[in-house]
């Protein structure tokens, strides 16, 4: 579960967020930053997103394919959602990335 959660944060979140879904990945009794990256293929793009989170956020957007591109800060977060948002159907990446927890009240 660790995996999904870290694919639905870097996916969902905006890298500034301070919220019930990046707070918990912090690690307990130290104050350093949370850094997630992935790398995959989504439409006709091949993309690199990698986000900080809490301490020292940030976001960086590399486009590989088709035309190569680099993005930081709130615009790699936008591209990144214009993207998703163009070649994702949303409701089933929720599907696919929920959590068993979802399912508890």
């Amino acid at each position: 579960s660790s995996i999904l959660e870290a694919i639905q944060i870097v996916l969902k979140e905006k890298h500034k967020a301070k919220n019930k879904f990046t707070k918990p990945i912090q690690p307990v009794d130290r104050d350093v930053p949370v850094k997630i990256t992935l790398d995959f293929s989504v439409g006709p793009y091949r993309l690199v997103i990698a986000k900080t989170f809490l301490k020292t956020p940030s976001s960086e957007l590399e486009i590989i394919s088709p035309q190569r591109a680099n993005y930081r800060g709130e615009e790699a977060d936008s591209q990144l959602d214009q993207i998703l948002d163009a070649h994702l159907d949303k409701t089933l990446l929720n599907t696919l990335l929920m959590m068993p927890s979802a399912f508890l009240p």
